[in-house]
């Protein structure tokens, strides 16, 4: 869907050259992602959850934490 589309352009965009090369990785925020998208935070989340979910989703997601534990935005890698 469009939504959905629009969020896979919008972390595509964050991905660096070098990462491309080995491991194409990125983390923006659900905030950034919303700006950038012009969605609403909750949509973002729902269609990163979407895109992650079935039999051969688009992205694979590795929550992170800061070092005093709390989480910090999600690492995201797109499957091929």
């Amino acid at each position: 869907n469009a939504t959905q589309r629009a969020v896979l352009l919008a972390l595509a965009f964050h991905v660096t050259d070098d990462a491309l090369m080995t491991n194409p990785t990125c983390f923006p925020s659900f905030s950034t992602l919303a700006e950038q998208t012009a969605l609403g935070v909750a949509t973002v989340k729902r269609a990163v959850k979407e895109l992650s979910a079935g039999d051969a989703p688009w992205l694979k997601i590795e929550p992170r934490t800061r070092a005093n534990g709390s989480l910090t935005s999600n690492l995201y890698t797109p499957n091929a």
